[in-house]
């Protein structure tokens, strides 16, 4: 049937849809309780965090142990989507921020 395999095509397009895993000419469906599942990780929000947990609140002082500003201490202001960080660095008298990998720092003691 053309018109049904055009009509689940047109999911393709949407904003956020990568593709539609399709067999037979039309979607294959996911496994019982996966939506329900997916669902339960929700926020208040109603969204999904993924990736790893940040270790650290806003304002908590961290070390650069890697890269181009090793050995400097800075405040970690907030995460990133893509496993990196914020953090506030104190450069030449200022407050500045750095990205960095989440993995090139650590609590200081």
């Amino acid at each position: 049937m053309p018109g049904a395999d055009q009509r689940w095509r047109a999911i393709n397009s949407t904003i956020g849809v990568l593709h539609l895993i399709c067999a037979d000419g039309g979607p294959v469906p996911v496994p019982t309780g996966l939506v329900e599942e997916i669902r339960c990780n929700e926020d208040d929000r109603g969204l999904i965090l993924t990736g790893r947990n940040v270790p650290f609140a806003k304002g908590t002082e961290v070390q650069i142990i890697s890269g181009a500003f090793a050995d400097h201490i800075g405040r970690f202001e907030s995460a990133t989507d893509d496993e990196r960080v914020v953090i506030l660095v104190d450069l030449m008298g200022r407050q500045v921020r750095a990205k960095v990998q989440l993995d090139s720092i650590s609590a200081h003691v």
